[in-house]
């Protein structure tokens, strides 16, 4: 049987201010948790391509598709 570990999500930084020093400044939250900001797998002109959601943590570029 395989042993499951549990993950204590409350340890990890909060999404803006990871995402923030990582990345640089990030867009204004739109009302479903989402802002955008420049992609850190490729190079973008316009620096939008890359969409944070500051509830999950979760990202989408849509620029590379990573």
């Amino acid at each position: 049987m395989i042993s499951r570990s549990s993950f204590d999500k409350s340890q990890l930084p909060p999404a803006r201010s990871f995402y923030e020093a990582e990345l640089g400044a990030l867009s204004r939250e739109n009302g479903r948790g989402w802002c955008v900001g420049r992609c850190p797998f490729h190079e973008s002109k316009s620096g939008k391509s890359f969409s944070v959601n500051l509830r999950s943590g979760g990202f989408f570029c849509f620029g590379c598709n990573a």
